[in-house]
């Protein structure tokens, strides 16, 4: 978990960015497109292009994230990762972060290893935060690759003969 720590401090920069607290009608949601949407092609409202640009910055902090995400109870649906995919009918409330992230709200939570929409393995670390209303309406967080997770593990040395195991 010592990887993670540092995720905190970045999904808290996510989720308090004051324009996901009311979010805009202009942010697009995927569900009811019946086509892949390539993340690098989305048309982006001046409200979207903000969370967006937020996001990448975020992203670009830590050479082991594959993405920066925003996922609202309506749907909403911002991600920073030039090489995702948007699947069809996509509901960022079925991924296995968010309902995790909405049942101990307010809480750092790590999904369990899965597919990232890369088709890279990740964990994802998000937080619920509260809205303008109070409410806990949205996820924040941070795909991790874990190829870097890996790449780190396999250079570690304990020792002269030791090795670290990664388990779950």
């Amino acid at each position: 978990s010592a990887m993670f720590e540092g995720s905190s401090s970045s999904i808290n920069v996510i989720g308090n960015f004051p324009p996901l607290k009311r979010p805009d009608p202009s942010i697009n949601r995927y569900n009811a497109r019946d086509m892949e949407t390539l993340n690098k092609d989305v048309k982006r409202s001046p409200a979207e292009q903000s969370i967006h640009s937020h996001l990448t910055l975020v992203l670009q902090s830590n050479q082991d994230y594959d993405g920066a995400f925003y996922s609202e109870s309506s749907g909403y649906y911002v991600v920073a990762d030039p090489g995702a995919k948007i699947s069809p009918k996509f509901d960022p409330k079925t991924r296995p972060y968010y309902s995790l992230a909405m049942a101990r709200p307010g809480e750092m939570i790590l999904s369990r290893v899965y597919k990232g929409l890369r088709g890279n393995n990740v964990v994802v670390a998000a937080r619920a935060f509260k809205d303008a209303e109070g409410e806990y309406s949205y996820v924040g967080g941070v795909a991790v690759n874990l190829n870097a997770l890996s790449d780190k593990i396999a250079s570690s040395k304990i020792g002269k003969t030791g090795y670290v195991a990664l388990t779950e």
